[in-house]
């Protein structure tokens, strides 16, 4: 037998239901994840697109494996918003106007300008992922959004640096 939420169950609260403010928060913080998510994907079909020079088939290959991982990133936290009961924005219009990350139509950069730019997306993303993380933790304590929200953060990271390697331009300054 389900109790409803508020009942006591052997000892414990049960309340599932987050408050319509905190709810709202979430909404904003998964709506603008999606948004940001959405235009560093179409970046990088862009970039994959038209990618060129001596470097071609080695970006050609990692923006692909990039886009896909991202594709995955945007499914789960569309699934997420789906599962607080909102619709989800679907949109390039409704993409751009929340989201962190911009577009520059009809300007296609050298190779290494376009890594250059990938690395400084992921990095304005985990900016905000580090925040959002935060807020959800201390304010909305959902463990569940905050576990997705590390997850794409670890993600990022990864991606941001396999692009900052391509940048590298003295191997020695790794050395101490």
């Amino acid at each position: 037998m389900s109790k409803s939420n508020g009942e006591k169950t052997q000892g414990i609260q049960i309340n599932q239901e987050l408050t319509d403010k905190r709810q709202r928060g979430m909404l904003k913080i998964l709506n603008i994840l999606l948004a940001d998510e959405t235009v560093l994907y179409n970046r990088l079909r862009n970039y994959h697109w038209n990618v060129r020079g001596i470097n071609f088939y080695t970006l050609h290959t990692a923006f692909e494996d990039q886009f896909n991982k991202i594709a995955d990133m945007t499914d789960e936290v569309a699934e997420c918003i789906r599962q607080y009961g909102a619709y989800v924005p679907g949109t390039m219009n409704e993409f751009i106007q929340k989201a962190h990350l911009s577009e520059v139509p009809g300007v296609y950069p050298d190779a290494e300008t376009m890594v250059a730019n990938l690395v400084t997306d992921h990095e304005l993303i985990i900016h905000f992922l580090h925040g959002d993380i935060e807020t959800i933790d201390h304010k909305s304590k959902d463990v569940g959004v905050a576990d997705l929200l590390v997850r794409l953060l670890q993600q990022h990271e990864k991606m941001a640096w396999m692009l900052r390697m391509f940048l590298k331009v003295h191997p020695t300054a790794d050395k101490e």
